[in-house]
């Protein structure tokens, strides 16, 4: 079992408060979570306490605890999470499944520059649009343009395709481009995360079963997901973590 450490039981007691209220709206969302042999009762509190959850209860069958959803995300998403643990035999309800991203960064687009088409055409449609340049890849003249007003990339498409200014509208699609720690092998299960002050990013590999591959700084790691677990699943289950204050991105723009 981890090794967790034992600190937050002040935090333990007072979260128990949490089962004496409910949600807003009267619905009650609770995840019956069925443990391994061996995950004895002050790993599963302890658990809970390293998660920030209020403490569990015990359940049927043996062996099965009933949490409820941190503030973090909803039962599913904490069904998930619960699911990727090396130490968990049934999650119920079943998490759903991991919404895909987009192929394409939000809010940009990339445009051929046509010969024919005055500048000034150009420039007073991308005015009209709420758009702006934000670079030009010389000698072969193809746009970068971006906007924060909301509309969707396949609107702002359409937009531009149907102006007739254009040789070809394209989103700016995203490339997978890891990018290796310093003196350690790439794998394609490799994560890196931004931790919050004065946590400690071995225990939360050893709390979530994965393995950590480097520390590039105290507050950047690595974590490389075992073979039962996807990598679009850590991807999902780290931001439910307090330790965790942001995944890194490991997709980079075509541009």
């Amino acid at each position: 079992m981890p090794n967790l450490h034992r600190t937050g039981v002040i935090a333990l007691c007072l979260a128990g408060l949490a089962w004496t209220a409910r949600p807003a709206g009267g619905a009650e969302e609770v995840l019956e979570v069925t443990f391994k042999a061996g995950a004895e009762t002050p790993y599963v509190e302890l658990l809970a306490t390293y998660l920030e959850l209020a403490p569990p209860r015990r359940g049927a069958p043996v062996r099965t605890w009933r949490f409820r959803p941190g503030a973090r995300g909803d039962a599913r998403s904490y069904a998930r999470l619960f699911g990727a643990l090396p130490t968990v035999a049934s999650v119920h309800p079943a998490p759903g499944p991991i919404p895909t991203p987009a192929p394409w960064l939000e809010g940009e687009l990339l445009v051929k520059l046509r010969d024919d088409v005055p500048a000034e055409r150009v420039q007073a449609f991308h005015a009209a649009q709420g758009v702006r340049v934000v670079s030009v890849i010389s000698g072969i003249g193809v746009a970068h343009l971006a906007w924060s007003h909301g509309a969707s990339v396949p609107e702002m498409m359409k937009r531009y395709q149907d102006s007739g200014l254009f040789g070809y509208v394209e989103p700016n699609r995203r490339v997978s481009i890891p990018e290796p720690p310093a003196g350690a092998e790439l794998s394609p299960r490799d994560l890196s995360i931004r931790l919050r002050p004065g946590h400690d990013p071995a225990m939360l590999a050893r709390v979530l079963g994965v393995r950590l591959v480097a520390t590039a700084s105290p507050d950047v790691a690595t974590l490389r997901t075992r073979a039962e677990v996807s990598p679009r699943t850590l991807e999902a289950i780290l931001p439910l973590c307090p330790a965790v204050q942001e995944v890194l991105p490991t997709t980079s723009p075509v541009w």
